[in-house]
């Protein structure tokens, strides 16, 4: 009896090591990460440092019909990110032939621009954010739904997202 005894209490020890040893190696979870987009295709990732009122992780889906991927935060924001080769000066030419809108610019940088649309009678009207990011020699731009209206406390939500979006080496 006593050698089954000094067997259980061996099997015992030898299990609870094991068990503890397998969580010491498990791998870790990347911690700022928060959400690749690799599995779509796209070397990108969207890091952890995100606004407190995002609750809700991204969900990303392709649009076949315009070819695009579609990426909705909270249910109520949403942007589209594309592989193009679209510049922040192509978007201000693109604006620039606008029949109905003028256009204001804000916060404009090197890979990113905000830019108000204004109506022919002048009154204030939506607001717009657009990024580029250039991967391994793929370009990507990533903009607000350009048919979408966008206060401007959206948008700056909408553009700290964006600005979260990284490529997939630097997470």
């Amino acid at each position: 009896m006593k050698p089954l005894i000094h067997f259980l209490a061996f099997s015992l020890v030898v299990l609870i090591s094991a068990c503890s040893s397998e969580l010491v190696n498990e791998p870790a979870e990347p911690k700022d990460e928060l959400l690749s987009f690799e599995n779509k295709g796209l070397p990108l990732a969207l890091k952890n440092a995100l606004p407190e009122n995002i609750e809700v992780l991204p969900e990303i889906s392709f649009n076949e019909q315009f070819g695009y991927f579609e990426v909705h935060i909270n249910g109520e924001l949403s942007f589209i990110l594309s592989e193009d080769q679209l510049s922040i000066e192509d978007v201000k030419s693109e604006l620039s032939n606008d029949q109905l809108f003028t256009y204001k610019y804000y916060d404009q940088g090197e890979n990113s621009l905000l830019y108000q649309a204004i109506l022919p009678d002048g009154t204030e009207y939506m607001y717009h954010y657009v990024k580029t990011i250039e991967v391994n020699q793929r370009k990507f731009v990533m903009r607000s739904e350009h048919d979408a209206e966008h206060t401007l406390r959206s948008i700056k939500l909408l553009k700290s997202v964006i600005n979260n979006i990284v490529p997939i080496k630097q997470t």
